[in-house]
């Protein structure tokens, strides 16, 4: 640990060291009255963990490698909740989850790539990076563009995504 903080070319030693710091915002959103609560959560790493998640907030679960994020989220949390609606699913190991009748649907989207390159990830194909494009437009069009990149998902019959069009001026 000594190494990584002494380490100017460490940007995790930085941060850990206090050097660098992600400025908290002056006006966050707060959680509501509704939590969606994990008790006993036991599924290989996971040592009987309790977790309390808002919801109607975007929430992330970070850690560590081998911290147990995946299992909680894909083996435990996810798992549970299809199978709690009657869809079957491998067995979760917890005690008990409240606060799940508060979710409307369950939608696991990982990194995995759909075709032969990464960049073909769920997230591109359900269209979360949309608003993202769209508010960089105004920024397109000082550099002398007049329209977003052509980024629609179209997969070729032997899987890969078609590549995107450069945008050119």
């Amino acid at each position: 640990m000594k190494g990584l903080l002494a380490d100017p070319h460490s940007l995790t030693g930085r941060y850990l060291s206090g050097e660098l710091e992600i400025p908290i915002p002056e006006e966050r959103r707060k959680p509501g009255k509704f939590w969606l609560r994990i008790r006993g959560a036991r599924q290989h790493n996971l040592k009987s963990i309790n977790v309390d998640i808002p919801l109607g907030l975007m929430v992330c679960v970070s850690g560590v490698s081998g911290s147990g994020k995946s299992t909680l989220v894909h083996d435990v949390l996810y798992n549970a909740l299809i199978s709690r609606r009657g869809l079957p699913a491998p067995r979760a190991e917890y005690e008990s989850i409240e606060g799940d009748v508060q979710i409307a649907e369950i939608v696991l989207v990982d990194q995995s790539p759909l075709g032969r390159t990464p960049r073909s990830n769920p997230v591109t194909y359900i269209k979360a990076f949309d608003a993202i494009r769209e508010s960089s437009l105004p920024l397109l069009r000082l550099a002398g563009a007049d329209t977003l990149p052509d980024t629609s998902p179209s997969i070729f019959p032997e899987g890969a995504a078609r590549p995107a069009r450069a945008m050119g001026r």
